[in-house]
């Protein structure tokens, strides 16, 4: 430390220099402290000019408006202060000597709201009760953090043998990095042992708590997360004379009795549920506790996102006769994840379409989970954690899409399904609203046309199309069945049914029985026609259109029917279902999903089961023991 002559002489030599200058430098490069923060002395040397390393490697920072300030002694280790310029100063340690090394958050100016970690120069007056310069050197500078990206660590320390709270114990911790200057953070505790340190940066630090006269204790792996608070478990520390003292020990293992080092080990009173002394393994898993007093307690350890514990119960003859305890293995177990649901967002898929595939899976550790997704054919376009969208393959049949979850302790489940592909045609710009069957040949109307077009199986394409002679020119085709001979066509525009011949004429009408008349179906000698406003089935003589009987659709919005020999099929559009009815009382004997969301006609081949999904243009065939 300069002596106090030598100090007067460079203050005189300093203010003829400045003079000279016209004070250019300071006033374009420093923030004056207030006179009523500064004694007599310090008012003459806060423009004292420290050495300091070149001027091209720094960059001079004077504190301000000081909101908070720390005494500091030459003896103590220096606490955290807050200033408009500074946010907060970390150190280690303090000397005799007037410059000391040390890391520090710092704000560059009121606007400018991003925090900067740099190792800078302190300076302090000569009483050592205020610091009255920083000199940054800009090339250590370790991160840039803006304040949303921080969080807060509280907590408490108490006397592991009196349960007393400790005040002015050092709290300090770094950043778990291999760089040379990872983030560091010290605090004091107040008179109730509290600490709170703000302005961390995110990430995961080992946090140290440290007094004369007592075993320094570590937490490891403490995470402060983003606009959070950290609540750390009580911290006790243990006197170091202690050969009076009766002592736990033990260790922490998994299943396999590899150690478990960095677990957090504490002793929670059975009554109070309360966490009395604290500590953690070390390299063999290894721990030592104080025993606080006699009585039933349960040892905890946990690491992460396991935890076990082991019941203990110390009389006064086993604390007499034993210095040292030694209790039983704490094991820790993994809980591996389950799946609780696994399916497609269709039950019937076509070929080359896609389709969302979502899972449902559960850690009771609450890990984190990782998803790995697989299938036998076809490929994912897109892969989440709880959902993929699996593109099918060009072939129909049974393919299996499968999902394994796996936590980071070796813990996985797996899960299957089996998924039906059916075979689907394309319609491409025809968007047709029924369909009849014969002889390999599916037949089509849609209501923007007056044609009958005919698809080939073999090929899944429109091959050859039937002009229908209309006797009107408004018209809108809405429905189509065959009954071996000629065709039957319902026209919603004109609430009609006409019976068509293979050529395309018209051979009879007659009236609808309701007025917005849908699907077809012949069941060998009669027609059946749904109506989806009237929401009814009706059973028709062809020959006159007399309705025999009629019955309530189970859907919103029936539109599409179509007979198997047994049962009468009805999709409807409201409830997006096909419907398998007995078509002698009407009462549903059973129902599946449609396709898409827009399913409209139906016909039955013999063995398969085809339906339209005018939304996506397409035809598909169902196999109807897949899907019931």
């Amino acid at each position: 430390m300069y002596s106090r002559q030598y100090l007067l002489a460079s203050i005189i030599f300093f203010l003829v220099f400045i003079g000279g200058c016209k004070g250019c430098y300071y006033e374009k490069n420093t923030l004056s402290l207030p006179e009523s923060k500064l004694d007599s002395w310090a008012k003459k040397e806060r423009l004292l000019k420290e050495s300091a390393p070149p001027k091209e490697k720094i960059k001079e920072v004077v504190i301000s408006e000081i909101q908070k300030g720390t005494t500091i002694s030459s003896t103590s280790e220096v606490n955290v202060f807050f200033a408009t310029s500074i946010v907060r100063v970390e150190m280690n340690s303090a000397s005799n000597k007037g410059n000391s090394t040390y890391d520090f958050v710092y704000k560059e100016s009121k606007e400018n709201e991003v925090l900067r970690l740099i190792r800078g120069v302190i300076t302090f007056n000569y009483l050592w009760k205020e610091i009255l310069k920083i000199w940054v050197e800009i090339g250590h500078q370790v991160k840039t953090k803006p304040p949303e990206d921080m969080g807060i660590i509280t907590g408490r320390v108490i006397n592991a043998l009196t349960h007393n709270p400790m005040a002015g114990v050092l709290v300090y911790g770094e950043e778990h990095t291999k760089t040379p200057h990872g983030y560091t953070l010290s605090y004091r505790t107040n008179n109730e042992g509290c600490f709170s340190i703000e302005y961390i940066p995110v990430g995961s630090y080992y946090i140290y708590a440290k007094k004369e006269g007592f075993t320094k204790s570590l937490l490891v792996g403490v995470e402060v997360k983003k606009d959070k608070r950290t609540d750390l478990e009580v911290i006790s520390l243990l006197p170091r004379e202690t050969s009076k003292i009766t002592l736990l020990k033990g260790r922490v293992i998994d299943k396999s009795t590899t150690p478990i080092m960095g677990a957090t080990v504490y002793l929670e009173n059975s009554l109070e549920k309360k966490a009395l002394s604290i500590t953690t393994t070390n390299l063999k898993g290894e721990y030592t506790l104080s025993l606080v007093s006699l009585g039933r307690y349960k040892l905890v350890a946990s690491k992460e996102s396991i935890s076990n514990y082991v019941n203990l119960t110390i009389t006064e003859d086993e604390a007499t006769k034993k210095q040292v305890i030694k209790v039983e293995d704490i094991i820790f177990s993994n809980h591996p994840p389950f799946i609780s649901l696994l399916k497609a967002d269709r039950k019937i898929i076509g070929v080359n379409e896609t389709t969302v595939i979502k899972v449902k899976a559960k850690d009771l550790d609450n890990d984190r989970l990782w998803y790995y997704w697989g299938c036998d054919k076809g490929n994912f376009i897109q892969i989440g954690e709880e959902e993929a969208i699996w593109q099918t393959p060009f072939i129909n049949g049974t393919y299996q899409v499968s999902v394994t979850v796996k936590d980071k302790k070796s813990g996985e489940a797996f899960s299957s399904i089996n998924l039906p592909i059916c075979y689907s045609i394309k319609t491409k710009d025809i968007l047709p609203v029924d369909l009849c069957y014969h002889k390999n040949l599916l037949y089509l109307v849609d209501n923007k046309s007056n044609y009958i077009r005919q698809f080939s199986l073999t090929k899944g394409e429109e091959v050859s199309k039937i002009l229908v002679s209309l006797p009107q020119p408004q018209f809108s085709f809405s429905g189509i069945t065959y009954d071996g001979s000629q065709f039957y066509i319902a026209d919603k525009e004109n609430d009609k049914i006409y019976k068509v011949s293979k050529k395309g004429e018209i051979i009879s009408s007659f009236n609808s029985p309701g007025d917005t008349p849908q699907g077809l179906a012949y069941d060998g000698k009669h027609i059946w026609n749904v109506d989806y406003r009237e929401n009814k089935l009706y059973k028709i003589n062809p020959e006159n259109g007399e309705v025999i009987s009629s019955f309530n659709s189970s859907g919103s919005s029936p539109r599409g029917l179509a007979f198997d020999g047994s049962y009468l099929w009805n999709s409807d559009s409201g409830s997006d279902f096909i419907y398998k009815i007995d078509f002698s009382t009407g009462v549903v004997v059973a129902s599946f999903s449609a396709p898409r969301g827009d399913p409209r006609g139906l016909v039955y081949d013999g063995t398969y089961l085809w339906c339209i999904d005018e939304g996506v243009a397409t035809i598909y065939r169902l196999k109807i023991s897949d899907y019931l």
